[in-house]
Order: structure tokens, then sequence, then C-alpha cells
């Protein structure tokens, strides 16, 4: 799966889907975020009845996707994907019998990791994790709770490159790394050490006051985390 849009919008399709075919939201909306789909929606779908089979109260958001590189420093093909599942409740509704859910917003959300953690698609794989809390008197209005799905890579999992030592003895500068195979580019300069800065072959000169930034790459690996060590 790319990082193409219509991929994205397919994860999220995916993931709601597999909400809807849980016997447990039977009686839950579950709603897909989109540009067209406002807060006016989801408070329609509280306070009407669900046609699944009449019940309100309470619905499920599925939002859209934001995706993240893994570091603004670290090139890298690896990438952070995440879908907050939004859960709403409106208590005076949901709790009342016979019409309500009488599912409480916190169960339902325990309820959506419990379906969609380790949840897969294609070459991705989903963790989750809560944010938000029940207060303690909770009694009325609309609570959201959103529940964080967060893909691990797109694309298959790549190891991650060790991040290289550098040492420096009698005005030189030694750069090893602890992945064989392994390349590693340095700047002096103060930049980010890219593909396109110095590769290091053999112990070179530095000065007092200078700063040796390094990075190790390897063809099918994440390049390694920054080291920097001013002289």
């Amino acid at each position: 799966m790319s990082l193409q849009e219509s991929n994205l919008d397919k994860l999220q399709r995916m993931m709601a889907d597999r909400l809807r075919a849980d016997s447990f939201f039977a009686d839950i909306a579950i709603l897909e975020e989109r540009k067209g789909v406002t807060s006016d929606d989801v408070l329609t779908a509280l306070s009407t009845m669900n046609e699944r089979n009449g019940k309100l109260g309470a619905c499920v958001m599925v939002r859209m996707a934001m995706r993240e590189a893994r570091s603004p420093d670290l090139p890298s093909p690896e990438h952070r994907v995440t879908l907050p599942v939004a859960v709403f409740e409106t208590p005076l509704f949901n709790r009342a019998e016979p019409q309500g859910t009488l599912k409480t917003a916190d169960l339902i959300s325990q309820h959506v990791e419990r379906v969609l953690h380790g949840f897969q698609a294609h070459d991705l794989s989903a963790s989750l994790h809560t944010e938000g809390t029940i207060p303690d008197n909770y009694q009325d209005g609309t609570l959201e709770l959103v529940v964080n799905f967060s893909t691990q890579t797109f694309g298959q999992y790549l190891p991650v490159v060790s991040m290289p030592r550098i040492e420096v003895s009698a005005g030189e500068a030694t750069l090893t790394s602890n992945t064989a195979g392994a390349s590693i580019y340095y700047t002096l300069d103060g930049s980010y050490p890219g593909t396109d800065a110095s590769l290091y072959s053999v112990p070179f000169s530095v000065n007092a006051g200078q700063t040796v930034r390094a990075v190790a790459y390897k063809a099918n690996h994440t390049a390694s985390s920054l080291n920097a060590l001013t002289i």
C-alpha cells in the first residue's frame, strides 16, 4: 500500500467496515469522516434511531488519516499513519431504555480497541492507544473519546541501522557503526548528513570548535539516528 490518498481513504473505509462487522456495534452508528461530514451529522446520529436496529445515543467516527515521517531530520521510507477513532455519547439518550444502546462511551472505546488492535491491511499493522478519560461525574452532553490507530510503517518492515560512533583522538575523528555493511556520511558545517554529504572512509582531521555530525545508511534499512559531537 502506497502513500497515495486513495489508499489512505481505503484504509479508513476498511477500519470502519471492520467495526461494522462486529456484532457489538450492531446498534451503534459507524461514521467515516469526510469533508462533507460535519458535527451536525454526529448530532443526528446520536439523536435519531440507528437504521440498523432502532437504537440511539452513541456513535463512532473513524476520522481521516494523518501521516508523518519518522523524523523531520531523518530521511527514511518509514512513515507513521494515524487515524483517530472518536467515540461519541449522549447519556440522556444512550442510557435510557428501551431506545438507548445502554453501552457507555468507555465500554465502546474498549471494544474499538479490541476489534482494531492488531488490525492488518495488506502490509500495515495497527497498534492502538486511548486518549481521553471518562470523568466520574459525567452525566450529560456529548463526550468525545479519541482512540488513535497508528501504523508502524508502509511497506516491508525495515531494520534500523545502528547510530554511528564518533571518536576523536589526536585531532582526528574516527566513525564506526555496529551494522555490518553500513555507509557513514558526515558533515562539519552544521548541516544534516544525508547521502550527498561526505562519505566516511578513513579518519579525518578536525579542529577545536567543530561539530561532527554523522548518520549511517544501508540498503533496505531505515537510516540511523543522528549522532553529533562538538570537538
